[in-house]
């Protein structure tokens, strides 16, 4: 894939963002959005389905990368500040699967 860097899964750590989309080793599904952490349901995921390597064009990033894409408004949020909640048309509260520790919990 032009362009693209493999990453072993057995090197993804809770925690880890990435600057680019992060696809599955098909290279067209998305497994992570850029800047999103990647949490431990992400890991249990890779280890559940034996993953053995996933797609991005770009790079994990630093903490000093994460405040300046939050400075210059590449990200919507930063990692202090919870998500906003979002109502629907039927009165009913969404929530990301981002504010789940386990997927269990869904």
């Amino acid at each position: 894939m032009a362009n693209m860097i493999r990453l072993e899964c057995a090197k993804i750590q809770i925690g880890d963002r990435y600057s680019d989309d992060v696809f599955f080793n098909d290279g067209k599904n998305m497994f992570l959005a850029a800047h999103h952490p990647v949490k431990k349901y992400h890991v249990a995921c890779l280890e559940r389905w034996q993953i053995p390597f996933l797609w991005t064009a770009g790079t994990k990033m630093t903490e000093q990368d994460l405040l300046s894409a939050v400075q210059n408004d590449s990200v919507a949020t930063s990692p202090s500040v919870p998500p906003s909640r979002k109502v629907n048309e039927k009165g009913e509260e969404e929530i990301s699967l981002d504010e789940f520790i386990n997927i269990d919990e869904l």
